[in-house]
């Protein structure tokens, strides 16, 4: 595993509470909801960078002044949003006291039929994915009443609260799903193919050891070609821009949250030389890799 040594990692929802101070608390370990104006005044506004072992959706308003980081992604934004972040994310995040919205925390655990891939059934949690919509006033109404319903029905006192809210949290996901997919930059994705789904879980296990469109071809059990054929065909994308794209991010976070230098980030990131990253890096951000370090660094306190 990479080592990012100035990042906590909370591997329990309820971790992640105690740590910034919220009081409430998970009785069920893999699943809590939660209204943000219920953080006031014992969350403080600023949390640092941090990652997470727990998935977190959220339909958040009132957001003048607010500031988040999703990986080396920075974001402003000034209208209702639905944002969603996975153990892939490193999150940090600004909030202002009128800040409002609906959050659900939760595991591959508490998903049903998840079989603990779900990035795969919902790929808007996936960090090479976007990981943020807004929402127009009829979008809003629409997914408010699924999150309002999980909430209700977590919180309420049936007996078999916990199988119902499974199942509402289901719902809320697949109409996240479909909001997702009317974006431009995912409608063209096709989750649903096996060959697709199964090559993009593969590069998340293994973007650090296997390059080679071949190595996944095997592993997948097809050709080449044919892997190479149907990632363009469902995605408009090669498998080494997948590769590349996933390895890339991964370098942007050392560079942003670790103090390892160039030469250390190569040798974790399996690159023979440091040049060779050099190299990688230029190409896809036009900056070398000491220079986006510092352009970066200048940038990352979401309330700058």
């Amino acid at each position: 595993m990479t080592l990012f040594n100035r990042l906590p990692l909370y591997r329990t929802i309820n971790e992640y509470y105690e740590a910034v101070g919220f009081r409430q608390h998970t009785t069920t370990n893999d699943f809590y909801t939660f209204r943000i104006e219920d953080t006031f005044p014992d969350v403080p506004r600023l949390i640092p960078p941090y990652r997470k072992t727990f998935y977190h959706l959220a339909l958040v308003h009132n957001l003048q002044g607010v500031g988040f980081n999703l990986n080396s992604q920075q974001h402003r934004p000034d209208q209702t949003i639905l944002l969603a972040h996975s153990p892939e994310h490193i999150h940090s995040v600004l909030r202002p006291l009128h800040m409002r919205g609906v959050v659900v925390n939760f595991t591959d655990a508490f998903v049903i039929n998840s079989g603990g891939a779900v990035c795969e059934e919902f790929p808007f949690f996936s960090a090479t994915n976007r990981n943020v919509i807004p929402l127009d006033d009829a979008q809003t109404t629409y997914l408010l009443a699924d999150f309002e319903r999980v909430y209700a029905e977590y919180h309420g006192t049936d007996p078999y609260r916990i199988g119902a809210t499974q199942g509402y949290l289901l719902a809320l996901l697949y109409h996240a799903k479909q909001l997702f997919l009317t974006h431009e930059d995912q409608s063209t994705d096709a989750p649903g193919n096996r060959i697709v789904r199964q090559f993009r879980r593969l590069v998340e296990t293994h973007y650090l050891t296997k390059r080679s469109i071949g190595q996944y071809a095997d592993l997948i059990g097809t050709s080449p070609g044919h892997l190479s054929d149907t990632l363009k065909d469902a995605t408009g994308c090669t498998p080494k821009s997948f590769i590349d794209a996933r390895l890339l991010l991964e370098v942007q976070n050392m560079l942003i949250y670790s103090e390892l230098s160039v030469a250390q980030i190569a040798y974790q990131t399996g690159f023979s030389e440091p040049g060779n990253l050099t190299r990688f890096f230029k190409k896809h951000c036009g900056l070398s890799p000491h220079a986006y370090r510092r352009q970066m660094r200048e940038l990352s306190n979401p309330g700058g």
